[in-house]
């Protein structure tokens, strides 16, 4: 059905944009030298804090994330399911709040 076809073509779409922007992220990211990393790598390692490394995760993924969060609340009728999910909001407003994203903060609540 046509409805069907539109939700394929969104979620190719979508799935392309989050592909692109994983690429740019693993360009952009240092390469080590060998098997071992190098003294300069690992001072980088050490330099670079968790929120440096999540925001650019998260800002990939809370959308899809939303969606699916919203999809199975809806459609649970058990209390693990439920709970799992509202733990999901709970943890995605925090996220989103320690990096500075309030459109998705915004949106979660």
């Amino acid at each position: 059905s046509s409805v069907e076809e539109r939700k394929r073509e969104k979620f190719r779409k979508e799935r392309e944009v989050m592909m692109k922007a994983s690429e740019q992220l693993f360009r952009r990211r240092p390469k080590s030298v060998g098997k071992y990393p190098t003294a300069a790598t690992s001072q980088l390692t050490q330099s670079i804090s968790p929120s440096d490394v999540v925001k650019p995760m998260f800002d990939v993924t809370w959308g899809p994330l939303i969606g699916t969060l919203s999809q199975v609340l809806e459609m649970a009728h058990d209390e693990r399911s439920i709970s799992l999910c509202l733990h999901g909001f709970v943890y995605s407003i925090r996220i989103s709040s320690h990096s500075g994203m309030s459109l998705a903060r915004d949106t979660f609540v």
